[in-house]
């Protein structure tokens, strides 16, 4: 607690505002679009033919002096758009709404937090809010953490764009969901189709059972760890207990073996290096062996890895 026994006095100030929109529709696009959204020379937002490099008006824009932050709103074509967002934007505030069509979107080239919150829709760098956008990729040369929510999920392709093999790590960190939900939530690994360069081919990867979205797709070619954390364990509970079961050679499934189940299941593919569950404080592992255990001298919680070639003792 600080306590602060003057006051600095200000000179009068106004607040300003800078909005630049792009709007589709208003623009009379009749197909989809793929535009890289970067910072002009003077630090304003410029957006640019991701092909041509060409400079993409904006279809509303109203500035008033050096107004922090700006404010950017994207509106999709209702076909499939691309939009790409370079580091240079990092400090803008953007709003992408997608739309209709299976629409994508790319980092820039730094280290990427994604943060999925519901369908299609979540953060990325805390500084972009997506809604309605079926894929999203990382970028090569940088580190992708994804983590998918509870009642997040991803309707086509998450994947990590490295098809050179030049990436740092590609994370994906999933939370699992409360005991309220017994569906099981499906994470299914798949490696994306390569053009003759060796560039991901997006498809439709989209698994849909009345409208929702039953699994969600992730790149399994260049994916480092897989996390799975379960909820806080409810009061008087120490840890979850749980059973990790396999169907079939490469699908595991995830489930609470307390007799009041305290967490919602979660079926996934084996991914292609690690996997690190996070069971909580006293929760215990069964099913599968060749898992390590080891335990936070911090707190006490317990995590449980496997490794496709050897278990690491190192916290993740």
């Amino acid at each position: 607690l600080v306590v602060v026994n003057h006051m600095e006095v200000l000179e009068n100030r106004v607040l300003l505002t800078a909005d630049y929109i792009f709007d589709a529709e208003t623009a009379g696009l009749e197909s989809g679009f793929a535009y890289d959204l970067t910072s002009a020379e003077d630090g304003t937002p410029e957006l640019r033919d991701a092909s041509t490099q060409a400079v993409v008006p904006w279809t509303s824009q109203v500035t008033s002096g050096d107004a922090e932050p700006v404010n950017i709103s994207i509106t999709g074509s209702g076909f499939d758009d691309s939009l790409r967002v370079s580091a240079a934007a990092s400090d803008f505030q953007i709003t992408f709404s997608a739309g209709a069509g299976a629409d994508t979107l790319t980092a820039g080239d730094s280290d990427n937090i994604w943060t999925v919150i519901g369908a299609d829709q979540g953060t990325l760098n805390e500084s972009l809010v997506f809604s309605e956008v079926e894929n999203l990729t990382g970028n090569a040369g940088a580190s992708d953490h994804f983590t998918i929510r509870d009642g997040g999920s991803i309707s086509g392709l998450i994947q990590g764009n490295a098809p050179d093999g030049d990436f740092d790590r590609l994370t994906f960190e999933i939370l699992a969901g409360s005991s309220d939900n017994t569906t099981a939530r499906t994470f299914d690994f798949v490696e994306p189709a390569q053009d003759e360069d060796g560039v991901p081919i997006t498809t439709d990867y989209s698994t849909l059972v009345d409208g929702v979205v039953v699994a969600t797709y992730l790149d399994l070619a260049t994916t480092d760890e897989l996390l799975i954390r379960l909820p806080e364990v409810p009061s008087g509970v120490l840890g979850h207990n749980a059973v990790l079961s396999s169907d079939t050679q490469n699908y595991l499934k995830l489930t609470s073996s307390d007799t009041n189940a305290t967490f919602q299941p979660i079926e996934f593919r084996q991914p292609y290096k690690e996997i690190t569950l996070f069971l909580g404080g006293g929760g215990r592992l069964n099913g599968i062996r060749h898992w390590c255990f080891d335990r936070f001298a911090s707190d006490g919680s317990r995590w449980w890895r496997w490794g496709r070639h050897s278990c690491s003792s190192s916290r993740p």
